[in-house]
């Protein structure tokens, strides 16, 4: 039976001694010594500095097989977990250790393997992948393709190089080929378009200097450091594209050509850099026999040789002549010409123009030119000085001058000599106005078919010349220097109606004849007044006859006679003793005075035959919205003592708004009006109308 014994150990003290050396059997002779064998053994077992130091499942040391190839790691039923093999560690499999497989980071940062051959089988065993050291590489067992999957990338790492015997297909849409230690050159494959080389990395061929790139993005460039020769058929080189350009040079400071190798002769189209010119010449040297040269400052075309139009048409840009060459010499211009320089000179017998308007000073464009001297300049007698003659609108002076000129058809300005006649038919003057040599008018012109002629200054006229009025010479002024030495107005054949001398200014009548002008009105000087004497009687036909003298002094009745003064209203029954007669020195003259606002001449009428008595003027303006009814007496103030009844009718007259009445005595009972007697201060006027608020009535008493 077996004999149980419990120690507590938290009751012993003291300290286990783990370096005893391994031994078959423990033999202590102590507990001690036994716990001591046992912590050695367990030291031993991890590696570790002391045994109560390992960590749990931590080794500190190499694990080795107790004989080789006898113990194993894991079984068939209980296999291992993962292996974790540090950096640049090997799994080394062969009892020589003939084959490894290792993680190379410091060096090639590849998983490395060595050693002997080795071959992969599938699970049927009838298809192998063999990796051989030989010259056979990597080796395919099976009759048809040798298919290698990933799931990663599967690197080839050789000393020397990697060698396909045969073809070597990638067929992934995008597959990419790249070379370099960091890819840096790839070449992708882009599906149904092509193969695309990565960034400006360049494909060369021979040596650097000659390659093709991209140099940038959209631009591919051919480099070869002597040509590039382009060996075509006969459809030759085409540049296709939206917009196809061929540009040759790159903006340096050389020529740049486009050279055509001939057989016999060379031909050039270049840029001379020197000049800045494009030339078209023989050779291949830019510059040298030119045909034809562009410039690029003045964009024009000088030909070195002759031009010739085997067409004899030149069209312009679309497509349409602009000049035909004809046989003979012959040049047709069918568009616009425009020539530019200094002096364009044509040397013909005669200057056919057909256009109806020759512009001149027009710049291209039909834009007028500055302002300056235009127009004609007409040799004469084979010189410039004086005998050339210019028809030209001088802008300083703004006019039109017919004259003599020293200045050349070459000039700007003409410069005026002697003054030229100019004979015209009819002339209409649109400006209305003729000048002499200054700035003054001389003549001036109304508008219309028949014009008025104003003459601005003196109009001066010869001995014994008239100036005729009337398609007949009905009448005209002339001064009779040869008989009576006067100024005469004659009308007809009848006589002088008007005639001036050196004091008198005497009118006649036609009918009276030349012997009788002093019968009608003389102008003249008595003393020192000035006197108008009439043989007949002064009437003024429509209008007032106004008698007058000048500020601050007397219309003076110097007559030995009566002035009689007939009223064209008086009865027919008066006679003209019945009128008003004032004596030259009548007191009464001095009894005219100013009644409401006029002279009252009817005062001085009455004065003189005794009496006394005004002239009056009355205006009542309607008041109130309502107005005046017909029938309403309206009060018209005037004072009519002195007037009979019959007066009233044929002195007074009423307006209304400035409309004439008609009073009911002139057209019985069917008058504007009526005034209701007795004739007194009060005396009313009744109307037969209603009127109207502001409606003015007017009454007058003449």
């Amino acid at each position: 039976m077996a004999i149980r014994t419990q120690i507590r150990l938290e009751q012993l003290t003291g300290s286990l001694n783990d370096g005893v050396a391994a031994v078959t059997v423990i033999d202590a002779d102590s507990l001690q010594g036994v716990q001591d064998a046992l912590a050695s053994a367990i030291k031993r077992i991890t590696g570790a500095a002391s045994y109560s130091a390992a960590a749990a499942g931590v080794f500190s040391q190499t694990i080795v097989p107790a004989a080789s190839g006898v113990q194993a790691l894991g079984s068939a039923t209980a296999e291992w977990g993962d292996l974790f093999i540090a950096d640049d560690k090997k799994i080394q499999l062969g009892s020589d250790q003939d084959w490894s497989i290792e993680y190379d980071e410091d060096g090639t940062d590849l998983a490395l393997i060595a050693g002997a051959n080795m071959r992969i089988t599938g699970n049927s065993g009838a298809q192998e992948l063999q990796f051989r050291a030989s010259t056979e590489g990597i080796k395919s067992t099976a009759a048809s393709t040798m298919n290698v999957f990933a799931a990663a990338d599967v690197h080839l790492d050789a000393p020397g190089f990697v060698k396909v015997s045969n073809d070597m297909k990638l067929q992934s849409d995008s597959a990419v080929l790249a070379f370099g230690a960091g890819d840096d050159v790839t070449l992708t494959h882009e599906n149904d378009v092509g193969l695309l080389l990565n960034s400006d990395n360049q494909l060369q061929f021979g040596d650097s200097a000659t390659h093709i790139a991209q140099s940038a993005d959209g631009n591919l460039k051919l480099t070869s450091d002597e040509s590039i020769e382009m060996a075509v058929g006969a459809q030759g080189v085409k540049i296709t594209g939206t917009t196809p350009k061929l540009t040759i040079g790159d903006a340096g400071a050389e020529d740049s050509s486009l050279v055509f190798d001939g057989n016999a002769q060379d031909f050039y189209m270049g840029l001379d850099d020197g000049t800045d010119k494009l030339m078209i010449g023989l050779g291949s040297a830019v510059g040298t026999t030119p045909n034809m040269t562009l410039e690029s400052a003045t964009r024009n075309v000088q030909f070195h040789g002759d031009i010739q139009v085997d067409g004899k048409d030149i069209r312009n840009s679309t497509g349409a002549v602009a000049i035909t060459l004809n046989t003979g010499g012959e040049v047709v211009i069918p568009g616009d010409l425009t020539v530019k320089g200094t002096t364009t000179t044509v040397d013909t017998t005669n200057l056919l123009v057909e256009d109806k308007l020759v512009g001149l000073n027009y710049t291209s464009g039909s834009i007028s030119g500055g302002a300056g001297d235009v127009g004609f300049v007409m040799g004469q007698t084979g010189g410039n000085s004086p005998a050339a003659i210019a028809f030209y609108y001088d802008s300083g002076d703004t006019r039109f001058k017919i004259v003599q000129t020293a200045t050349a058809a070459s000039g700007t300005n003409i410069t005026d000599g002697a003054w030229q006649d100019l004979q015209l038919g009819d002339l209409y003057l649109e400006g209305l106005d003729v000048y002499g040599d200054g700035t003054g008018k001389a003549i001036s012109l109304s508008t219309g078919d028949s014009p008025d002629v104003g003459v601005q200054n003196n109009l001066t006229m010869l001995d014994d010349k008239s100036i005729i009025f009337g398609d007949g010479s009905d009448a005209q002024i002339k001064y009779d220097e040869a008989a009576s030495d006067k100024l005469q107005i004659l009308a007809g054949g009848a006589g002088a109606l008007m005639s001036v001398s050196a004091g008198d200014i005497v009118l006649g009548h036609s009918g009276l004849g030349a012997a009788s002008l002093g019968d009608v009105l003389k102008i003249q000087k008595i003393g020192t007044d000035g006197v108008v004497q009439v043989s007949g009687s002064i009437h003024s036909f429509g209008n007032d006859l106004i008698l007058s003298a000048s500020g601050g002094k007397e219309l003076k009745h110097q007559s030995g006679a009566s002035m009689m003064f007939l009223d064209v209203f008086k009865p027919a029954s008066w006679s003209d003793a019945d009128g008003i007669k004032l004596a030259a020195n009548a007191a009464s003259w001095t009894g005219f005075e100013a009644a409401y606002g006029e002279v009252s001449l009817l005062d001085a009428i009455v004065s003189a035959g005794g009496g006394a008595g005004t002239i009056q003027k009355r205006t009542v303006e309607v008041t109130g919205s309502a107005g005046f009814p017909q029938g309403y007496s309206v009060p018209l103030n005037m004072d009519l003592d002195a007037l009979s009844t019959a007066d009233c009718d044929e002195r007074v007259d009423i307006y209304v708004n400035g409309q004439l009445m008609v009073s009911s005595s002139e057209v019985t009972g069917n008058g504007d009006y009526a005034l209701i007697g007795p004739i007194d201060a009060s005396v009313p006027a009744v109307f037969q109308f209603a009127l109207a608020e502001d409606d003015v009535i007017q009454a007058v008493v003449r």
